[in-house]
């Protein structure tokens, strides 16, 4: 049994940068030297009212495409590498944390994803 090195990238949206008021809009995470076949993954909010009863000034049809579309690149091998590098430079309202973990190789990379979507998700 071994263990397996991911990297997170916790995706919140800012809506007030001056409170630091924020919500976790997505959690995407990717094995870090997986081989062939390395496990990308992304959980995004489905809770759009919530974003939208703090921040109403936000505008949730475009977070919600946005939302979409990091989830089908970060998921494809072919574009994984550049949406990283957009995470890391994002601006605006958008803020991105990086964080690694380790799991046991038996551990299901897909489960431990949603349970971190959702310890975030509740944090704030």
């Amino acid at each position: 049994m071994g263990t397996r090195n991911f990297q997170i990238f916790v995706v919140r949206y800012v809506g007030d940068i001056v409170r630091g008021n924020s919500v976790v809009i997505a959690v995407c995470m990717n094995e870090i030297a997986g081989g062939d076949n390395p496990f990308l993954g992304c959980e995004h909010t489905r809770g759009w009212g919530e974003l939208e009863a703090l921040f109403p000034d936000a505008d949730i049809d475009l977070l919600k495409r946005w939302c979409e579309a990091l989830r089908n690149d970060f998921c494809s091998p072919d574009t994984n590498p550049l949406v990283q590098e957009a995470l890391k430079n994002c601006s605006t309202n958008i803020d991105v944390s990086v964080s690694r973990i380790t799991l046991d190789a038996t551990d299901d990379p897909g489960g431990e994803m949603k349970k971190l979507f959702h310890a975030y998700s509740r944090s704030r």
